[in-house]
């Protein structure tokens, strides 16, 4: 049987929707590339019944549905920096630590 399913993502504004029978997140989000698009790096939520759909077997509701694509939340600490940036950070530190050395002497 199939429903309506909005997909809006909430800070583009962009919006897509499908007719579908399709069973899971992962299907919708394989069969249409503007969906999968949308959605990386994003949270999907129902808007219906607030449920997150967390991963590509997330079941998708069998009624027409609205899924509304929103900014995960940003965990607290730090972000590890690259190694290649902690190379050069090193490089710069070594080279002002002889430098500091050498007008010392």
């Amino acid at each position: 049987m199939t429903r309506k399913i909005d997909v809006i993502h909430t800070s583009s504004q962009e919006q897509v929707t499908r007719q579908t029978d399709i069973q899971t997140w992962g299907e919708l989000k394989s069969y249409y590339p503007e969906i999968a698009r949308m959605a990386s790096g994003m949270k999907a939520v129902v808007k219906e019944t607030k449920v997150t759909l967390e991963s590509d077997d997330s079941v998708l509701p069998t009624s027409n549905c609205v899924i509304y694509l929103t900014m995960g939340k940003v965990k607290a600490g730090k972000t590890p920096l690259p190694e290649n940036v902690k190379k050069r950070i090193q490089e710069l530190v070594d080279d002002a630590r002889k430098r500091l050395l050498s007008t010392l002497k």
